[in-house]
């Protein structure tokens, strides 16, 4: 049969007044019983590790003993588990604690509650986080009062006010890739903005902004740029990232100076105190003044590849891509930057409507694989630069050619 928490309870003063009996008989002194002691609780708080498939996580930091203060919110993260263990003890008029090891049969008749939906508690105290929000973890527990030497039961309550946090799995530049065109007279500036955040309100806090880059000829040219904010008189690329405090922004503003040449690309890295990390490519290029390209037909069984043609105020080029070795950052961390590619002229993309998937597939590179014929008036690919130049490529899929037999 399960013990309630007041039998419980009852149980431990009555065994404590026996003792005490005895005890003072002993030291031939009146006895102290428990009618003049009052029951308190007091509630610890562990985090543990995150949880890995096959490892029990285990007590990583301990943060407290609560709730000794009364206004304080306790942060808790999504992703990590805490535990609450609660103490039962008994303090006499002269503010002894008074415990021993049947009081350890009252700290299992605690009962756990959490308010809203932002985390779980179970009977245990095992808190689970899984939503960023404001909860309360009540530890409700029997006290005894006595009157008239008659035990009364109370239901007494401790509250931990809890913000739980969500941080970013994820997050992304508003506008990720961005094409700047060379300039003999004047800087060049451009923005990135920390916007696409994994869960939509999720919290992260910017610890730091890389910037690396190679010029035209594929040389790491890191070493040259100004990380402290835009400085008019800079010899090479500058990043202007903090606030007036010193703390990084969630924006970041790259200046590349006047004479810089096409081919130059430069990588943009946010990094988070979450872990999680935004990157973005700075891409200088000859300036588009069109795009276009010659429309293709393609007999099935066959593929082809779309050729865009790049026009510039300078020359008209067929788009052309030039394979760059991976460089270090300040830290000596490697960065990839083979992908994406150095560019003289604008990169495109290419894309099909609706329609057009049913007889087309395009692949990054423009090559055109048929599915099915279309007919004489083919379907549409839309060629479209970086900058926002589009063209339109009408492909035609033919049906195979008749073998001859011989």
């Amino acid at each position: 049969m399960t013990m309630t928490s007041f039998q419980m309870l009852t149980r431990i003063v009555n065994s404590y007044n026996d003792e005490e009996r005895a005890t003072a008989i002993a030291e031939n002194r009146d006895p102290l019983l428990l009618p003049h002691l009052t029951p308190h609780i007091t509630v610890q708080e562990k985090v543990l590790a995150s949880k890995v498939v096959g490892i029990k996580p285990q007590v990583t930091e301990i943060i407290g003993k609560l709730p000794n203060m009364k206004s304080d919110t306790r942060k808790t993260y999504v992703g990590k588990e805490y535990q609450y263990a609660a103490t039962a003890f008994v303090i006499d008029g002269l503010k002894t604690v008074l415990r021993s090891e049947k009081d350890k049969d009252l700290d299992n008749s605690i009962s756990w509650s959490i308010s809203g939906k932002a985390a779980t508690i179970d009977d245990n105290g095992n808190l689970i986080p899984v939503a960023g929000g404001k909860a309360n973890v009540t530890a409700s527990y029997i006290s005894l009062k006595y009157k008239n030497g008659k035990a009364i039961p109370q239901v007494k309550k401790k509250t931990i006010p809890l913000q739980i946090i969500q941080n970013a799995t994820a997050i992304g530049f508003q506008k990720p890739v961005v094409v700047a065109n060379p300039n003999t007279t004047k800087a060049t500036q451009v923005s990135f903005k920390i916007s696409n955040v994994t869960p939509k309100k999720a919290t992260y806090n910017v610890t730091s902004w890389k910037v690396i880059a190679v010029d035209e000829a594929g040389k790491d040219i890191t070493d040259t740029i100004t990380e402290d904010g835009y400085k008019k008189d800079a010899p090479g690329i500058t990043i202007d990232a903090k606030d007036k405090n010193g703390n990084f922004r969630k924006d970041a503003k790259i200046t590349i100076p006047a004479g810089t040449n096409a081919k130059t690309v430069i990588k943009v890295a946010a990094y988070t105190d979450g872990g999680v990390m935004a990157t973005g490519y700075i891409y200088v290029t000859e300036k588009t003044t069109t795009v276009g390209a010659a429309n293709i037909t393609v007999e099935m069984g066959k593929t082809a590849k779309i050729e865009p043609k790049i026009n510039t105020n300078n020359d008209t080029r067929y788009w052309i891509e030039k394979e760059i070795t991976e460089v270090k950052g300040e830290n000596g961390e490697k960065f990839d930057i083979s992908k994406p590619m150095q560019y003289e002229y604008e990169p495109v993309t290419y894309s099909v409507d609706k329609t057009a998937t049913k007889f087309i597939r395009v692949t990054k590179d423009g090559t055109i694989i048929p599915l099915q014929v279309t007919k004489a008036s083919g379907v549409k690919v839309t060629i479209k630069t970086l900058s926002g130049k589009t063209a339109k490529v009408k492909v035609v899929v033919t049906a195979p050619a008749p073998t001859s037999t011989n």
